[in-house]
């Protein structure tokens, strides 16, 4: 039921047709009464905008879905030991400690909280499915003990240290853009991975990549990246996202596949023929002059294109100054050269006086 205030005995009516199936109860934010939902056998319950206690749900559920309902409080919830599914999003959690006992999780969600604390979740261990996305998380050590995690979603959140990543070897998804990551080393280890986020972090250095070999998505928006040559290495690449970065050379993507999708705007790009044999279809909105153009349908607004005069300009100032410096040192080498020519001679007359005294002396004792 959708957007109604109904008596909830309206409901009670088709409780048989509700068993072993999916209850639905959304937008219905002046639904209060809902103690019915303990007579019911579903093994599915999706409640959105909702007010609801758990001792208000049956504890046989597998799946749990609750969105937008202002849940300040979860006792209750840890009754539920059948659970497999348990989505808690935009629901303004912070303590989470009740989740500790729930060990036939598979799946857990908790998007869009106030959540900062997951020791609770280190020993679900059968957890697959994990999100965490758009929280207020620093410390994610608690996750190096989930060994079973195909899926893991930590982006938007505060993090800055992943070592504890590196045991998760079943990964195959992995989303860890926006947040304060700057070494990625730990990330050679997730051999597996087929999807990888690192946008909008403080990454650089991209060298572990190489190692992930089964990669087929890569996005790398807006990082520090310059050096791409370690995704010459992967050659299943079929998205690659460097949107906003600064690389100049591209070379390392003449292996990819003729239908990989490339984005490669705002970067210091010149030369696109290491992907000339990409369709042009899938190279977006490159800002690239230069004799292959004609080959790939590119943008080149005027307001994208780094300008080359001022590039330019800097650079011959910049010769300049260096040119400013060779001088003074040629200047310097000369000064120095004279100096030790005039110390040198000194040095000769004096030897030269030395020696004919010696000789003078030599001559009166015999």
């Amino acid at each position: 039921m959708t957007d109604n205030q109904y008596d909830i005995e309206m409901i009670k009516q088709y409780q048989h047709q509700v068993n072993n199936q999916i209850l639905r109860l959304e937008n219905n934010s002046e639904l209060k009464n809902i103690k019915f939902v303990e007579q019911l056998c579903c093994d599915d319950i999706k409640i959105n905008k909702c007010s609801i206690q758990f001792d208000q749900v049956p504890l046989n559920i597998q799946i749990l879905e609750i969105t937008k309902c202002k849940l300040h409080n979860l006792q209750g919830l840890q009754q539920m030991k059948q659970l497999i599914v348990l989505v808690l999003n935009s629901d303004e959690i912070e303590d989470i400690q009740v989740l500790e006992s729930m060990q036939n999780l598979t799946l857990l969600s908790l998007v869009a909280n106030l959540i900062t604390d997951i020791s609770a979740i280190k020993n679900l261990w059968k957890l697959k499915q994990l999100r965490l996305q758009y929280n207020r998380l620093q410390d994610i050590s608690a996750i190096g003990s989930l060994s079973n995690l195909t899926e893991l979603s930590l982006n938007s959140n505060n993090i800055n240290d992943i070592k504890s990543l590196q045991k998760l070897r079943n990964l195959t998804k992995l989303n860890l853009s926006k947040n304060s990551i700057g070494d990625i080393t730990p990330l050679s280890h997730l051999t597996n991975l087929e999807s990888l986020s690192l946008s909008d972090t403080r990454v650089s250095d991209i060298y572990s990549l190489k190692y992930l070999q089964k990669l087929q998505i890569l996005h790398l928006y807006n990082t520090q990246v310059i050096d791409i040559s370690a995704l010459q290495y992967l050659t299943n690449l079929m998205e690659l996202d460097i949107l906003h970065c600064q690389v100049v050379n591209i070379s390392a993507l003449k292996q990819l596949n003729d239908k990989a999708e490339i984005e490669i705007t705002n970067n210091y790009v010149l030369d696109l023929s290491p992907i000339s044999h990409i369709d042009p279809n899938t190279v977006h909105n490159n800002n690239q002059r230069g004799p292959t153009a004609e080959h790939i349908r590119l943008s080149l607004k005027l307001e994208q294109i780094f300008n080359i005069r001022e590039k330019t300009q800097f650079f011959k100032q910049k010769r300049r100054q260096f040119q400013t410096k060779i001088d003074q040192f040629q200047q310097n080498r000369s000064c120095m050269q004279k100096t030790l020519e005039q110390q040198h001679n000194a040095f000769m007359v004096k030897t030269s006086r030395l020696f004919n005294l010696l000789i003078f002396d030599e001559s009166q004792f015999q």
